[in-house]
Protein backbone atom coordinates (compact mmCIF):
# COMPACT_ATOMS: atom_id res chain seq x y z
CA UNK A 1 0.00 0.00 0.00
CA UNK A 2 2.83 2.30 0.88
CA UNK A 3 4.45 1.54 -2.51
CA UNK A 4 1.20 2.48 -4.27
CA UNK A 5 0.98 5.78 -2.44
CA UNK A 6 4.59 6.44 -3.25
CA UNK A 7 4.03 5.71 -6.95
CA UNK A 8 0.88 7.83 -6.95
CA UNK A 9 2.67 10.76 -5.30
CA UNK A 10 5.56 10.50 -7.78
CA UNK A 11 3.15 10.36 -10.74
CA UNK A 12 1.29 13.45 -9.54
CA UNK A 13 4.58 15.32 -9.09
CA UNK A 14 5.72 14.42 -12.61
CA UNK A 15 2.28 15.36 -13.96
CA UNK A 16 2.51 18.72 -12.24
CA UNK A 17 5.98 19.27 -13.67
CA UNK A 18 4.72 18.36 -17.12
CA UNK A 19 1.79 20.73 -16.78
CA UNK A 20 4.20 23.46 -15.59
CA UNK A 21 6.45 22.86 -18.61
CA UNK A 22 3.45 22.99 -20.93
CA UNK A 23 2.34 26.26 -19.35
CA UNK A 24 5.85 27.69 -19.63
CA UNK A 25 6.02 26.59 -23.30
CA UNK A 26 2.67 28.17 -24.08
CA UNK A 27 3.75 31.39 -22.38
CA UNK A 28 7.04 31.36 -24.32
CA UNK A 29 5.23 30.74 -27.60
CA UNK A 30 2.85 33.64 -26.93
CA UNK A 31 5.78 35.86 -25.99
CA UNK A 32 7.62 34.83 -29.17
CA UNK A 33 4.58 35.56 -31.32
CA UNK A 34 4.16 38.93 -29.60
CA UNK A 35 7.85 39.74 -30.15
CA UNK A 36 7.61 38.81 -33.80
CA UNK A 37 4.51 40.96 -34.27
CA UNK A 38 6.30 43.87 -32.67
CA UNK A 39 9.36 43.23 -34.86
CA UNK A 40 7.28 43.20 -38.04
CA UNK A 41 5.34 46.30 -36.99
CA UNK A 42 8.61 48.11 -36.27
CA UNK A 43 10.12 46.90 -39.56
CA UNK A 44 7.19 48.21 -41.57
CA UNK A 45 7.32 51.63 -39.93
CA UNK A 46 10.80 52.31 -41.34
CA UNK A 47 10.84 54.90 -44.15
CA UNK A 48 13.67 52.96 -45.75
CA UNK A 49 13.48 49.54 -47.30
CA UNK A 50 14.96 46.68 -45.25
CA UNK A 51 15.52 43.19 -46.66
CA UNK A 52 17.37 40.11 -45.39
CA UNK A 53 19.14 37.89 -47.94
CA UNK A 54 20.88 34.55 -47.55
CA UNK A 55 24.34 34.06 -49.02
CA UNK A 56 22.79 32.83 -52.29
CA UNK A 57 20.89 36.06 -52.84
CA UNK A 58 17.45 34.76 -51.92
CA UNK A 59 15.25 37.20 -50.01
CA UNK A 60 14.29 35.80 -46.61
CA UNK A 61 12.50 38.81 -45.19
CA UNK A 62 11.66 42.38 -46.24
CA UNK A 63 9.48 45.21 -45.09
CA UNK A 64 6.72 46.79 -47.15
CA UNK A 65 8.88 49.63 -48.43
CA UNK A 66 11.54 47.23 -49.73
CA UNK A 67 8.88 44.95 -51.22
CA UNK A 68 7.40 47.88 -53.16
CA UNK A 69 10.81 49.07 -54.40
CA UNK A 70 11.85 45.57 -55.45
CA UNK A 71 8.49 44.73 -57.01
CA UNK A 72 7.53 42.00 -54.51
CA UNK A 73 3.91 42.67 -53.50
CA UNK A 74 2.29 40.42 -50.89
CA UNK A 75 3.25 36.77 -50.75
CA UNK A 76 5.54 36.98 -53.76
CA UNK A 77 8.26 38.75 -51.88
CA UNK A 78 9.69 35.52 -50.39
CA UNK A 79 10.06 33.92 -53.80
CA UNK A 80 12.45 36.55 -55.17
CA UNK A 81 16.10 35.83 -55.74
CA UNK A 82 18.88 38.29 -56.50
CA UNK A 83 19.67 36.32 -59.66
CA UNK A 84 16.12 35.47 -60.62
CA UNK A 85 13.64 37.32 -62.84
CA UNK A 86 13.35 40.91 -61.64
CA UNK A 87 13.17 44.48 -62.74
CA UNK A 88 16.23 45.74 -64.56
CA UNK A 89 18.81 47.49 -62.38
CA UNK A 90 20.88 50.29 -63.90
CA UNK A 91 23.98 52.25 -62.92
CA UNK A 92 23.86 56.04 -62.35
CA UNK A 93 25.15 56.53 -65.90
CA UNK A 94 22.13 54.62 -67.27
CA UNK A 95 23.96 51.42 -68.24
CA UNK A 96 22.80 48.03 -67.01
CA UNK A 97 24.11 47.00 -63.56
CA UNK A 98 25.20 43.35 -63.23
CA UNK A 99 24.33 41.47 -59.97
CA UNK A 100 28.02 41.34 -59.01
CA UNK A 101 27.84 45.11 -58.39
CA UNK A 102 24.81 44.92 -56.08
CA UNK A 103 25.54 45.97 -52.49
CA UNK A 104 24.48 42.56 -51.10
CA UNK A 105 26.78 40.69 -53.49
CA UNK A 106 29.72 43.00 -52.69
CA UNK A 107 29.11 42.55 -48.94
CA UNK A 108 29.20 38.75 -49.33
CA UNK A 109 32.23 38.84 -51.62
CA UNK A 110 34.25 41.21 -49.42
CA UNK A 111 32.68 40.24 -46.06
CA UNK A 112 32.32 43.88 -44.97
CA UNK A 113 29.84 46.72 -44.70
CA UNK A 114 29.14 48.21 -48.13
CA UNK A 115 27.46 51.62 -48.08
CA UNK A 116 25.66 53.99 -50.46
CA UNK A 117 25.66 52.02 -53.68
CA UNK A 118 23.36 53.93 -56.03
CA UNK A 119 21.23 52.04 -58.52
CA UNK A 120 18.12 52.59 -60.57
CA UNK A 121 15.20 50.13 -60.58
CA UNK A 122 13.22 50.16 -63.80
CA UNK A 123 9.51 49.56 -63.39
CA UNK A 124 7.12 47.99 -65.87
CA UNK A 125 5.88 51.41 -67.00
CA UNK A 126 9.40 52.39 -68.09
CA UNK A 127 10.07 54.72 -65.18
CA UNK A 128 13.07 54.50 -62.87
CA UNK A 129 13.17 54.55 -59.08
CA UNK A 130 16.59 55.51 -57.78
CA UNK A 131 17.79 53.96 -54.51
CA UNK A 132 20.89 54.13 -52.36
CA UNK A 133 21.67 50.68 -50.89
CA UNK A 134 23.87 49.55 -48.01
CA UNK A 135 24.57 45.91 -47.05
CA UNK A 136 26.00 44.27 -43.89
CA UNK A 137 27.01 40.58 -43.56
CA UNK A 138 25.43 39.07 -40.39
CA UNK A 139 25.80 35.63 -38.79
CA UNK A 140 22.92 34.32 -36.66
CA UNK A 141 23.90 31.02 -35.07
CA UNK A 142 25.26 28.99 -37.90
CA UNK A 143 23.36 30.92 -40.61
CA UNK A 144 25.05 33.61 -42.71
CA UNK A 145 22.72 36.43 -43.71
CA UNK A 146 23.00 39.87 -45.38
CA UNK A 147 20.90 42.79 -44.17
CA UNK A 148 20.30 45.33 -46.94
CA UNK A 149 18.71 48.78 -46.63
CA UNK A 150 17.17 50.72 -49.52
CA UNK A 151 16.71 54.50 -49.42
CA UNK A 152 14.57 56.12 -52.13
CA UNK A 153 16.66 58.94 -53.64
CA UNK A 154 14.54 59.51 -56.77
CA UNK A 155 13.63 63.07 -55.82
CA UNK A 156 17.25 63.83 -54.99
CA UNK A 157 18.42 62.41 -58.32
CA UNK A 158 15.79 64.45 -60.16
CA UNK A 159 16.90 67.56 -58.28
CA UNK A 160 20.53 66.77 -59.14
CA UNK A 161 19.60 66.27 -62.79
CA UNK A 162 17.68 69.54 -62.88
CA UNK A 163 20.59 71.30 -61.17
CA UNK A 164 23.02 69.81 -63.68
CA UNK A 165 20.81 70.86 -66.59
CA UNK A 166 20.52 74.33 -65.08
CA UNK A 167 24.30 74.56 -64.69
CA UNK A 168 24.80 73.39 -68.28
CA UNK A 169 22.34 76.02 -69.51
CA UNK A 170 24.02 78.69 -67.39
CA UNK A 171 27.52 77.84 -68.59
CA UNK A 172 26.32 77.63 -72.20
CA UNK A 173 24.70 81.06 -71.93
CA UNK A 174 27.61 82.47 -69.90
CA UNK A 175 30.19 81.37 -72.44
CA UNK A 176 28.07 82.43 -75.43
CA UNK A 177 27.98 86.06 -74.28
CA UNK A 178 29.89 88.18 -76.83
CA UNK A 179 31.45 90.30 -74.07
CA UNK A 180 34.05 89.52 -71.41
CA UNK A 181 32.08 88.43 -68.32
CA UNK A 182 33.22 87.58 -64.79
CA UNK A 183 31.59 86.65 -61.50
CA UNK A 184 33.52 87.47 -58.35
CA UNK A 185 33.04 87.34 -54.58
CA UNK A 186 32.04 90.61 -52.97
CA UNK A 187 34.17 90.04 -49.86
CA UNK A 188 37.64 89.63 -51.38
CA UNK A 189 37.02 90.16 -55.10
CA UNK A 190 38.21 86.68 -56.05
CA UNK A 191 37.11 85.53 -59.49
CA UNK A 192 34.66 82.64 -59.28
CA UNK A 193 33.83 82.33 -62.98
CA UNK A 194 35.08 83.81 -66.26
CA UNK A 195 33.81 83.21 -69.77
CA UNK A 196 35.63 82.44 -73.01
CA UNK A 197 35.62 86.04 -74.24
CA UNK A 198 37.40 87.13 -71.04
CA UNK A 199 40.13 84.57 -71.73
CA UNK A 200 40.49 85.74 -75.33
CA UNK A 201 40.40 89.50 -74.68
CA UNK A 202 42.47 89.59 -71.47
CA UNK A 203 44.91 86.77 -72.22
CA UNK A 204 44.36 84.81 -68.96
CA UNK A 205 43.25 81.19 -69.03
CA UNK A 206 40.37 80.18 -66.79
CA UNK A 207 42.73 78.24 -64.52
CA UNK A 208 45.03 81.25 -64.16
CA UNK A 209 42.19 83.63 -63.32
CA UNK A 210 40.00 81.66 -60.92
CA UNK A 211 40.44 82.22 -57.18
CA UNK A 212 42.51 85.32 -57.88
CA UNK A 213 41.23 88.85 -57.55
CA UNK A 214 41.48 91.53 -60.21
CA UNK A 215 43.95 93.20 -57.86
CA UNK A 216 46.12 90.07 -57.82
CA UNK A 217 46.09 90.03 -61.63
CA UNK A 218 46.63 93.82 -61.76
CA UNK A 219 43.89 94.11 -64.38
CA UNK A 220 42.81 97.63 -63.47
CA UNK A 221 45.19 100.15 -65.05
CA UNK A 222 43.98 102.80 -62.59
CA UNK A 223 43.32 101.81 -58.94
CA UNK A 224 41.30 105.03 -58.60
CA UNK A 225 38.93 103.91 -61.35
CA UNK A 226 38.57 100.51 -59.67
CA UNK A 227 37.72 102.20 -56.35
CA UNK A 228 35.21 104.43 -58.15
CA UNK A 229 33.54 101.43 -59.81
CA UNK A 230 33.31 99.58 -56.47
CA UNK A 231 31.88 102.67 -54.79
CA UNK A 232 29.16 103.06 -57.44
CA UNK A 233 28.27 99.37 -57.16
CA UNK A 234 27.98 99.59 -53.39
CA UNK A 235 25.88 102.74 -53.55
CA UNK A 236 23.50 101.87 -56.40
CA UNK A 237 23.70 98.07 -56.69
CA UNK A 238 24.37 98.40 -60.43
CA UNK A 239 26.65 100.32 -62.78
CA UNK A 240 26.14 100.90 -66.50
CA UNK A 241 28.69 101.84 -69.19
CA UNK A 242 31.62 102.62 -66.90
CA UNK A 243 34.54 103.49 -69.20
CA UNK A 244 38.02 102.55 -68.05
CA UNK A 245 41.29 100.97 -69.16
CA UNK A 246 42.16 97.36 -68.26
CA UNK A 247 45.58 95.77 -68.49
CA UNK A 248 45.91 92.55 -70.47
CA UNK A 249 48.21 89.70 -69.52
CA UNK A 250 50.83 90.93 -72.02
CA UNK A 251 50.77 94.42 -70.48
CA UNK A 252 48.86 96.14 -73.28
CA UNK A 253 45.86 98.27 -72.39
CA UNK A 254 42.30 97.67 -73.51
CA UNK A 255 39.63 100.36 -73.44
CA UNK A 256 36.57 98.77 -71.83
CA UNK A 257 32.98 99.78 -71.23
CA UNK A 258 31.94 97.92 -68.06
CA UNK A 259 28.48 97.24 -66.65
CA UNK A 260 28.08 95.44 -63.31
CA UNK A 261 25.42 94.37 -60.86
CA UNK A 262 25.18 92.86 -57.38
CA UNK A 263 23.49 89.46 -57.50
CA UNK A 264 22.79 86.65 -55.04
CA UNK A 265 23.82 83.07 -55.76
CA UNK A 266 23.14 80.33 -53.18
CA UNK A 267 22.51 82.93 -50.44
CA UNK A 268 25.87 84.58 -51.15
CA UNK A 269 26.30 88.04 -52.66
CA UNK A 270 28.30 88.15 -55.85
CA UNK A 271 29.31 90.74 -58.45
CA UNK A 272 28.74 90.05 -62.14
CA UNK A 273 30.60 92.37 -64.49
CA UNK A 274 30.34 92.53 -68.27
CA UNK A 275 33.00 94.33 -70.29
CA UNK A 276 32.71 95.50 -73.89
CA UNK A 277 36.11 95.96 -75.54
CA UNK A 278 35.98 99.37 -77.26
CA UNK A 279 39.70 99.59 -78.04
CA UNK A 280 39.11 99.46 -81.80
CA UNK A 281 36.23 101.90 -81.54
CA UNK A 282 38.35 104.37 -79.57
CA UNK A 283 41.14 104.06 -82.12
CA UNK A 284 38.67 104.65 -84.94
CA UNK A 285 37.25 107.66 -83.08
CA UNK A 286 40.76 109.06 -82.70
CA UNK A 287 41.51 108.47 -86.38
CA UNK A 288 38.16 109.97 -87.33
CA UNK A 289 38.77 113.08 -85.23
CA UNK A 290 42.25 113.49 -86.72
CA UNK A 291 40.85 113.06 -90.25
CA UNK A 292 38.05 115.52 -89.48
CA UNK A 293 40.58 118.07 -88.25
CA UNK A 294 42.66 117.61 -91.41
CA UNK A 295 39.56 117.97 -93.59
CA UNK A 296 38.62 121.16 -91.76
CA UNK A 297 42.10 122.55 -92.40
CA UNK A 298 41.83 121.53 -96.06
CA UNK A 299 38.38 123.10 -96.27
CA UNK A 300 39.72 126.39 -94.92
CA UNK A 301 42.64 126.27 -97.32
CA UNK A 302 40.38 125.46 -100.28
CA UNK A 303 37.99 128.25 -99.33
CA UNK A 304 40.90 130.71 -99.27
CA UNK A 305 42.04 129.44 -102.68
CA UNK A 306 38.53 129.63 -104.14
CA UNK A 307 37.99 133.12 -102.76
CA UNK A 308 41.27 134.21 -104.25
CA UNK A 309 40.32 132.63 -107.58
CA UNK A 310 36.98 134.42 -107.48
CA UNK A 311 38.69 137.71 -106.77
CA UNK A 312 41.09 137.08 -109.63
CA UNK A 313 38.17 136.30 -111.94
CA UNK A 314 36.30 139.40 -110.92
CA UNK A 315 39.41 141.51 -111.40
CA UNK A 316 39.97 140.06 -114.84
CA UNK A 317 36.33 140.62 -115.75
CA UNK A 318 36.52 144.22 -114.53
CA UNK A 319 39.55 144.84 -116.67
CA UNK A 320 37.88 143.34 -119.73
CA UNK A 321 34.77 145.47 -119.22
CA UNK A 322 36.86 148.59 -118.63
CA UNK A 323 38.74 147.93 -121.83
CA UNK A 324 35.49 147.47 -123.74
CA UNK A 325 34.14 150.72 -122.32
CA UNK A 326 37.28 152.68 -123.21
CA UNK A 327 37.79 151.17 -126.64
CA UNK A 328 34.21 150.77 -127.97
CA UNK A 329 32.29 153.70 -126.45
CA UNK A 330 34.27 156.45 -128.26
CA UNK A 331 33.48 154.89 -131.65
CA UNK A 332 29.79 154.66 -130.84
CA UNK A 333 29.81 158.30 -129.74
CA UNK A 334 31.45 159.26 -133.07
CA UNK A 335 28.82 157.38 -135.03
CA UNK A 336 26.02 159.11 -133.06
CA UNK A 337 27.29 162.48 -134.27
CA UNK A 338 26.62 161.52 -137.92
CA UNK A 339 23.34 162.16 -139.77
CA UNK A 340 21.41 158.90 -139.07
CA UNK A 341 17.89 157.80 -139.86
CA UNK A 342 15.52 157.43 -136.97
CA UNK A 343 15.76 153.59 -137.11
CA UNK A 344 19.55 153.66 -137.24
CA UNK A 345 19.64 156.13 -134.36
CA UNK A 346 17.35 153.85 -132.35
CA UNK A 347 19.55 150.82 -133.09
CA UNK A 348 22.61 152.80 -132.11
CA UNK A 349 20.97 153.78 -128.82
CA UNK A 350 20.14 150.11 -128.18
CA UNK A 351 23.73 149.13 -128.89
CA UNK A 352 25.02 151.78 -126.52
CA UNK A 353 22.54 150.64 -123.86
CA UNK A 354 23.56 147.00 -124.35
CA UNK A 355 27.21 147.93 -123.99
CA UNK A 356 26.42 149.81 -120.77
CA UNK A 357 24.55 146.80 -119.45
CA UNK A 358 27.40 144.49 -120.30
CA UNK A 359 29.91 146.69 -118.64
CA UNK A 360 27.61 147.09 -115.64
CA UNK A 361 27.45 143.31 -115.24
CA UNK A 362 23.66 142.82 -115.66
CA UNK A 363 24.03 140.07 -118.24
CA UNK A 364 26.64 138.37 -116.07
CA UNK A 365 24.33 138.57 -113.06
CA UNK A 366 21.46 136.93 -114.93
CA UNK A 367 23.72 134.28 -116.42
CA UNK A 368 25.25 133.45 -113.03
CA UNK A 369 21.97 133.37 -111.11
CA UNK A 370 19.68 131.84 -113.71
CA UNK A 371 21.61 129.65 -116.09
CA UNK A 372 18.44 128.39 -117.81
CA UNK A 373 17.80 131.78 -119.45
CA UNK A 374 18.52 131.88 -123.18
CA UNK A 375 20.37 134.69 -124.95
CA UNK A 376 17.11 136.19 -126.34
CA UNK A 377 15.53 136.03 -122.88
CA UNK A 378 18.52 137.88 -121.37
CA UNK A 379 18.19 140.62 -124.06
CA UNK A 380 14.43 140.91 -123.43
CA UNK A 381 15.04 141.02 -119.65
CA UNK A 382 17.55 143.82 -120.15
CA UNK A 383 14.99 145.83 -122.15
CA UNK A 384 12.27 145.19 -119.55
CA UNK A 385 14.66 146.40 -116.85
CA UNK A 386 15.19 149.64 -118.84
CA UNK A 387 11.41 150.23 -118.90
CA UNK A 388 10.59 149.27 -122.52
CA UNK A 389 7.09 147.94 -123.33
CA UNK A 390 6.42 144.72 -125.21
CA UNK A 391 5.65 146.69 -128.36
CA UNK A 392 8.94 148.60 -128.10
CA UNK A 393 10.83 145.36 -127.48
CA UNK A 394 9.14 143.76 -130.51
CA UNK A 395 10.15 146.68 -132.75
CA UNK A 396 13.71 146.76 -131.41
CA UNK A 397 14.28 143.01 -131.86
CA UNK A 398 12.13 142.60 -135.00
CA UNK A 399 9.65 140.34 -133.21
CA UNK A 400 5.88 140.23 -132.92
CA UNK A 401 4.27 141.58 -129.77
CA UNK A 402 2.97 138.07 -129.02
CA UNK A 403 6.53 136.70 -129.11
CA UNK A 404 7.76 139.52 -126.88
CA UNK A 405 5.00 138.70 -124.36
CA UNK A 406 5.92 135.01 -124.58
CA UNK A 407 9.52 135.87 -123.64
CA UNK A 408 8.32 137.98 -120.72
CA UNK A 409 6.14 135.10 -119.40
CA UNK A 410 8.99 132.61 -119.79
CA UNK A 411 11.38 134.91 -117.92
CA UNK A 412 8.86 135.29 -115.02
CA UNK A 413 8.53 131.52 -114.80
CA UNK A 414 12.29 130.88 -114.79
CA UNK A 415 12.78 133.61 -112.19
CA UNK A 416 10.03 131.92 -110.07
CA UNK A 417 7.85 135.04 -110.08
CA UNK A 418 4.60 133.35 -111.15
CA UNK A 419 1.88 134.12 -108.61
CA UNK A 420 3.94 136.83 -106.89
CA UNK A 421 2.79 140.45 -106.67
CA UNK A 422 5.87 142.02 -108.23
CA UNK A 423 6.47 143.34 -111.74
CA UNK A 424 9.22 141.84 -113.83
CA UNK A 425 10.86 145.26 -114.36
CA UNK A 426 10.91 146.06 -110.63
CA UNK A 427 12.36 142.64 -109.79
CA UNK A 428 15.14 142.99 -112.39
CA UNK A 429 16.02 146.47 -111.17
CA UNK A 430 16.16 145.25 -107.55
CA UNK A 431 18.26 142.25 -108.63
CA UNK A 432 20.76 144.51 -110.34
CA UNK A 433 20.95 146.89 -107.38
CA UNK A 434 21.44 144.00 -104.92
CA UNK A 435 24.17 142.31 -106.92
CA UNK A 436 26.09 145.47 -107.65
CA UNK A 437 26.22 146.73 -104.07
CA UNK A 438 29.77 146.92 -102.74
CA UNK A 439 30.53 144.14 -100.27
Amino acid sequence: MRDFEKSRTQFLAELHQTRQKLADHEAGTASLEDTEQRYRALLNTFRVGVAVFDRHGSIIESNGFASTLLGMPGSKRHSRNAHGPKREMIRPDGSSMPPAEFACMLAVEENRLVENVEMGIKNTAGGVTWVSTSALPLRLGDVDLIVVTFCDITERKQAERMLLESEVKFHTLFNSLPMATIICAIEDGKLLEVNDVFEQSMGYSREEALQKSTTDLEIWASPKRRARYASLLKRHGAVRNFETALRRRDGSLAAMLISGELIEIADAKRIISVGLDITDRKRLEKDFNATTARLKDMHVALRVVFEQREQDRLEMERRVLDNMRMLVTPYLAAVRGENLSSQAAHNLDSAVKALEDITSGFARILNDEYRTLTGNEIRVADMVRSGMTSKEIAVALGLSVTTANFYRASIRKKLRLVGKKVTLGAYLMALTDEKTKPR
